[in-house]
């Protein structure tokens, strides 16, 4: 579960939030805030204080870390996608070769105009589009290879995200049970 607010006060260890809706869970239950925006997010534990209305109290558990997504497990994939630029109406069709929690990277005849980028991929009988920033660009002989980050999700892209993952990740372990 996933839910967006903004911090409203913060004294020692604890952080009030005012959340979009009320908080559905109870005292003491535990938590992941993230805060920042895409590259320079930070990661806490915590525990929910309490809850009034939309806010929500946490004490935090641990100290504030870096988050990087994209250094999560990247898998293999040949996945087709459409790569259009934020900036103007260019379309072009890419191929994604790997994909992770946090980003995918794909290939593509040219780099894009901007730095962000809305990829729609299409995985089985469903699809999303997705919006990117452009992390790195790399040139070859074949295209120009993307390495993208995802941009502020909504909970229904990461659940796509999940689900594809998780597509991956049975093929990748049946095709190994099948080599063994």
């Amino acid at each position: 579960m996933q839910f967006e607010g903004t911090a409203i006060a913060a004294m020692g260890d604890v952080i009030a939030v005012k959340l979009l809706a009320p908080w559905p869970g109870r005292p003491g239950a535990e938590v992941a805030i993230i805060t920042g925006e895409p590259g320079a997010r930070l990661l806490a534990n915590g525990r929910l204080a309490q809850t009034r209305a939309q806010v929500a109290s946490f004490e935090l558990v641990t100290g504030w870390q870096q988050l990087d997504l994209r250094t999560t497990t990247r898998y293999p994939t040949e996945l087709g996608a459409e790569v259009r630029s934020v900036l103007g109406d260019s379309r072009q069709p890419g191929t994604i070769v790997d994909l992770s929690y946090g980003g995918m990277a794909v290939m593509v005849g040219s780099k894009p105009g901007g730095r962000e980028v809305a990829i729609t991929m299409r995985a089985g009988a469903f699809s999303a589009t997705l919006p990117c920033r452009i992390a790195a660009v790399v040139a070859s002989d074949h295209g120009v290879m993307l390495h993208l980050e995802f941009m502020n999700l909504t909970g229904g892209q990461q659940a796509f995200i999940r689900n594809v993952v998780a597509s991956i990740q049975a093929a990748l372990l049946f095709r190994a049970q099948q080599a063994s």
